[in-house]
């Protein structure tokens, strides 16, 4: 696909799941206009104009199937009010989206369609890339409903090639068709019910898939279905990681899809009561005031970006990044060690958040919640917190910052040790006192939650219950110490990364933390690994995750001495590239004092 704006600006097709009232959706329109005129330097907005509703089994089949939502099916109705409503539209100058699910209604609208999507459940249907193959505009190839992008990669091949076949003409007789070919088939990333794949892994996986073309396209990606859980609320989350990549040179972002609406969330459709028109009875969408703040931080978020990948003059090489003020996210509840964590590595916050898991950090963050957060990313006994490497990689945050604490583990309980039936505690808790809770705890039965801190809260409902937690927990939550330092190495540290959404400024000490992929062949990771060797850059941590997009395929993390505009570091990072499927630089951030880490 191609971007005849010189790449300067992105596709937004921004639209209702369906359209079921004709007169709500020229309101929207005419709403949407004046919003593409506002954002129009930035983003190219396209309408969503769907009337066609495929279904896993049965429902409501759209607009032109049952125009009077009733069942009773009135096709022809349902064609006349789809084509005068695209009219209605086109004369406004506001390009219409659609999605091609039947051929033979196609070709009562298709002169009016800028744009258009073969779906996740006819991707692979020979018709339809037969059917694309001869349109004049784009089309998107969504990736199967599983997440397998092989089949949208065929299409867009089979798409490309000239074909015969038989179909109904203009005049509603059939006729045999020839095509050319269409080359602006390109791959569309939904998600699917095991994951996102608007994350760089997912946008490297679907580059691979394409790289063999002579001409690769560009992606679009849907921030609904799977790439939001079908939560229409994150969908933010996804625009500002999609927003983030582009940004920072993700050149294979063509832009980007959000289900919107008058009103937020939907309804059910009940014969024999008009629906609300200005709520979907499809998908959930965003309202329309949504909208119109995630297009301008949009706008915003990509200035941003610009500005802080800018090179920094050498004047503001040892300036430091102004201190955070606002509400910091951690683990919670109260009295956890990233408590602790938090309130060390930002000083001068105004206020705590306690989150429920880590990934409720991440998400408070992005959603502008807290202004910044603490993760514990490695102990010095039991390694790396392997869920906050996946984490990062999935959410458009910087590493700010880092700090360490002592991790001195106490059994806290009601009476004594011999009483103790239940241990409530973190996984991470339990692997650093594994040895001595077998010795003394050796017949209990031990329940792992998502923090130390609701180990306590559990433990004192429990009277024959314990916790593994801090000293501070003890106060807080009523409970006696009643053994201190039972982790079975003495002197462990855990280390924790600050988060923030802009990037921290060079401070003449720093660390650089990034991922990449790299091809599977012999030798690969050595090759990657050179570079740092060839330019003196030093490594502090290299670990490796699963990529979660392809089997056998491996994340590398790696922590380096350094600030990424460093000379050395610099070249050695440009050096990496060719041999990465794709990179990404979480940061570069003051690095901890020697006495930090004692």
């Amino acid at each position: 696909m191609r971007n005849q704006s010189g790449g300067k600006r992105l596709l937004a097709i921004v639209g209702p799941c369906s359209i079921h009232n004709p007169e709500a959706a020229l309101r929207y329109a005419r709403k949407l206009k004046v919003l593409a005129e506002e954002v129009k330097d930035t983003f190219i907005v396209v309408m969503r104009v769907y009337f066609e509703k495929p279904r896993t089994t049965t429902g409501w089949k759209g607009l032109i199937y049952d125009p009077d939502l009733d069942g009773s099916g009135n096709i022809a109705k349902g064609i006349r009010i789809a084509r005068n409503l695209m009219l209605d539209i086109a004369e406004m100058d506001l390009p219409i989206a659609t999605e091609m699910l039947d051929p033979v209604t196609a070709i009562y609208i298709d002169d009016l369609v800028s744009w258009a999507s073969i779906g996740a459940r006819t991707v692979e249907s020979q018709t339809h890339r037969q059917f694309a193959s001869g349109l004049s505009f784009p089309v998107g190839f969504k990736n199967s409903t599983d997440g397998s992008l092989q089949a949208a990669a065929d299409a867009i091949i089979a798409a490309r090639a000239e074909h015969t076949f038989v179909a109904i003409r203009q005049d509603g007789r059939a006729g045999v068709f020839h095509t050319s070919g269409n080359p602006a088939g390109h791959m569309v990333l939904r998600g699917s019910a095991h994951g996102i794949n608007y994350d760089a892994a997912g946008i490297a996986e679907a580059g691979r898939k394409l790289s063999f073309l002579a001409n690769p396209t560009r992606l679009i990606i849907d921030c609904s279905h799977g790439n939001s859980g079908k939560d229409h609320t994150k969908q933010k989350i996804a625009l500002h990681e999609i927003l983030e990549q582009y940004g920072a040179g993700e050149k294979r972002i063509a832009g980007f899809m959000l289900e919107s609406y008058l009103e937020s969330a939907n309804q059910k459709l009940k014969v024999g009561t008009p629906p609300d028109p200005d709520r979907s009875i499809t998908d959930k969408c965003i309202s329309f005031e949504e909208t119109i703040s995630l297009l301008h931080a949009g706008v915003d978020i990509l200035k941003n970006v610009k500005k802080n990948t800018a090179i920094i003059p050498e004047t503001e090489k040892r300036e430091k990044t102004a201190p955070v003020t606002g509400k910091i996210a951690y683990l919670g509840p109260e009295g956890t060690f990233s408590q602790m964590a938090a309130q060390k590595g930002f000083p001068s916050a105004s206020s705590f958040l306690p989150c429920n898991s880590f990934k409720g950090i991440f998400d408070a963050i992005s959603c502008n919640i807290a202004e910044g957060g603490c993760i514990p990313i490695e102990n010095s006994i039991s390694g790396v917190v392997a869920q906050n490497l996946d984490l990062l990689q999935k959410y458009p945050l910087y590493i700010t910052g880092e700090t360490a604490i002592p991790i001195r583990q106490c059994l806290l309980g009601h009476n004594t040790i011999k009483e103790i039936r239940t241990l409530y505690t973190h996984p991470q808790s339990r692997m650093q006192c594994s040895s001595t809770l077998e010795e003394i705890l050796p017949d209990v039965q031990i329940i792992e939650l998502e923090s130390n801190a609701l180990a306590a809260q559990k433990a004192v409902a429990d009277p024959y219950g314990a916790a593994l937690g801090s000293e501070i927990a003890a106060p807080i939550y009523g409970l006696n110490i009643l053994k201190q330092g039972i982790e079975d190495v003495a002197g462990g540290m855990t280390r924790f990364l600050l988060l923030g959404k802009k990037c921290a400024l060079p401070s003449g000490n720093d660390k650089t933390s990034l991922c990449f992929s790299i091809a599977d062949r012999s030798g690969a990771l050595s090759d990657c690994l050179d570079p740092f060797r060839k330019h003196h850059v030093t490594l502090t941590m290299i670990e490796s995750r699963p990529s979660r997009h392809k089997r056998w395929e491996y994340l590398f993390y790696i922590d380096l001495l350094g600030n990424r505009k460093d000379p050395d570091v610099a070249a050695a990072l440009q050096e990496l590239e060719p041999y990465t499927s794709f990179i990404r630089i979480f940061g570069s951030y003051p690095t901890m004092k020697n006495e930090e880490m004692m």
